[in-house]
């Protein structure tokens, strides 16, 4: 049996604002984290396929960590807010502008991911495997012009080094790059969108009360 644990030499924040200071920063960076774990991708929930499934494997160590700490950082925005004294016209304003830059940013992330993004099917296609590449393909071989990028990659025997190698380092992170930023803007101003609806209800909330 193991023994219990001995809390009282632990250390704790000085003043109470310190430990407030904690508290918060644990909840909105750990707390909004777990919430989202299904919406971020970490979790697998039946019939429902992320976003993050548009991000390459080999990225995806990184991108959900960021997008995790952008969520924290939406969350904390709207919790400042909805501290203040806040117009409907405000709010009909930073909706519009908001949305107009999620919808800019899915358009730029559906157009980087179809330019640089190589999505191979294995298993009989049950499954599928993608890549980041260059926006131009070396003509050399194994790779000869006849061949499209997915025959190549498998032809590379699917060694991210490899792919990387030939289409060239440079080109593979500028364009690993564009596709994680575009996926960040896009997820952050859709967390916007809903936290910028919760506002809205709760300042509908404290008028009829």
């Amino acid at each position: 049996m193991q023994a219990p644990v001995d809390n009282t030499n632990k250390p704790k924040p000085p003043t109470k604002i310190a430990n407030d200071f904690v508290r918060y920063l644990v909840g909105f960076g750990v707390g909004v984290a777990i919430g989202l774990a299904p919406y971020l991708g970490v979790l697998d929930i039946p019939l429902f396929t992320p976003l993050l499934s548009l991000i390459p494997a080999t990225l995806q160590d990184t991108v959900i960590p960021l997008s995790a700490a952008i969520m924290g950082v939406v969350a904390v925005v709207i919790e400042w807010y909805g501290r203040e004294r806040i117009t409907l016209v405000w709010l009909r304003k930073m909706f519009n502008r908001t949305l107009i830059i999620a919808l800019s940013a899915f358009l730029i992330l559906i157009s980087i991911h179809t330019l640089y993004v190589v999505r191979i099917p294995i298993d009989g296609a049950s499954d599928a495997v993608s890549f980041v590449v260059g926006l131009e393909r070396p003509l050399r071989e194994p790779c000869t012009e006849n061949i499209s990028d997915a025959e190549c990659i498998k032809l590379l025997t699917f060694d991210p080094s490899l792919v990387s190698s030939f289409w060239g380092d440079r080109s593979i992170r500028t364009a690993s790059l564009m596709l994680m930023l575009a996926y960040l803007v896009f997820t952050s101003t859709f967390g916007s969108l809903v936290g910028l609806v919760l506002l809205r209800n709760r300042r509908k909330d404290s008028t009829n009360t």
